[in-house]
């Protein structure tokens, strides 16, 4: 299993002592939303950010491909064996059929027309954005399904 798989879902401080967090997020500094009570690390230059809850539960982590909000290549292994040079086609035949997609249509998000599929797992989603043409994976999301439903801190 993906070891960014096992974030989702625990406190910032269960994961920030492990080698991997260390190697990502040593000086990134927590950085807060506005507005909303969510928090945030991101590396641009590695490619990867965090979000957490208000209660400093991992959320979501996105891994970019290097050609979107020029933040940089994750160059760590993808979940599932993806690949960001993956077509939606690609991994349609990886992964089958997605749970909810874009179907057609695209995302319109800040100047940036995108398709989309997501797929659902046992406590997590995993939501692919590819570009216009639909040649590559831009951004993949690995999202908490209890998002929304923060467990407290015991």
């Amino acid at each position: 299993m993906n070891q960014l798989l096992t974030w989702i879902d625990k406190s910032l401080d269960d994961i920030s002592k492990t080698k991997l967090f260390l190697d990502f997020f040593s000086k990134e500094i927590l950085q807060k939303v506005e507005d909303i009570d969510t928090f945030y690390l991101i590396n641009e230059i590695q490619g990867i950010d965090v979000i957490l809850s208000d209660h400093f539960i991992v959320t979501a982590i996105h891994l970019y491909s290097g050609k979107y909000l020029g933040v940089n290549k994750f160059e760590g292994s993808l979940p599932f064996q993806i690949d960001f040079s993956f077509s939606r086609k690609k991994v349609r035949e990886l992964m089958g059929s997605p749970d909810i997609t874009s179907g057609d249509y695209m995302l319109s998000l800040s100047d940036h027309d995108h398709y989309w599929d997501k797929y659902f797992r046992n406590t997590y989603s995993i939501h692919l954005q590819y570009d216009k043409t639909e040649k590559y994976i831009e951004l993949l999301t690995i999202e908490s399904l209890n998002f929304g439903n923060d467990a407290l801190p015991e």
